[in-house]
């Protein structure tokens, strides 16, 4: 028999078995009919790629706690007793930690509270250097209309007092009243207050 003839019955032979091989349900393996190349890699399965995800960071909450204003805390000082002397005490007390916009407010509240014989707490007010200039000139307003006890001698000490804003105002309301000017001589205004306070029964 020839080569080619050969050959030919060979791939005849091999078709055929084939073809008998796969309506027999025999398997057939995967690696023969896969690259040379590939025959020997092992198959990973592929998953989808998915994103990062982050650790969990702790997110810091900050409670902001809201300060009440000036007004609320007076108002809240007012209606914390009904004894009158106690909310004026807490008031004169809390004062130094308002802010200066707070102070002609509380002032206000506080000439109602005081009465003369207690007038030493708005006096210290008065002189307080932090106390803002408008509360200061309402205090003074309202030590003008305190019982003479109260007015004169307050009135004397801070025409003494050149760098206080009512100076002048003192000044000039003690020599209105009493129709004379001792200029510096505080001494003279002394004999004289003391003269009308015996003379008022003071």
């Amino acid at each position: 028999m020839n080569r080619p003839a050969f050959v030919l019955l060979l791939s005849l032979a091999i078709i055929a078995a084939l073809w008998l091989g796969f309506w027999a349900g025999e398997p057939v393996s995967v690696a023969s009919v896969l690259p040379s190349d590939t025959k020997d890699k092992p198959v990973t399965k592929q998953t989808p790629a998915t994103a990062e995800r982050p650790p969990n960071a702790s997110v810091e909450v900050t409670s902001l706690t809201t300060q009440p204003s000036g007004p609320q805390r007076i108002d809240e000082w007012l209606s914390s007793s009904t004894d009158i002397p106690t909310i004026a005490n807490k008031i004169l007390i809390s004062f130094p930690s308002l802010e200066d916009k707070d102070h002609l407010l509380a002032a206000s509240k506080l000439v109602a509270l005081v009465s003369d014989d207690r007038f030493e707490g708005l006096k210290r007010l008065l002189f307080d250097p932090k106390t803002s200039l408008e509360a200061k000139e309402f205090l003074f307003r309202d030590a003008l209309s305190r019982a003479e006890t109260v007015k004169l001698p307050l009135l004397l000490e801070i025409m003494q007092m050149a760098e206080h804003p009512c100076a002048n105002e003192a000044r000039e309301t003690l020599k209105t009243q009493f129709g004379v000017d001792y200029g510096v001589n505080y001494g003279q205004w002394q004999s004289k207050i003391s003269e009308v306070l015996k003379a008022q029964g003071g």
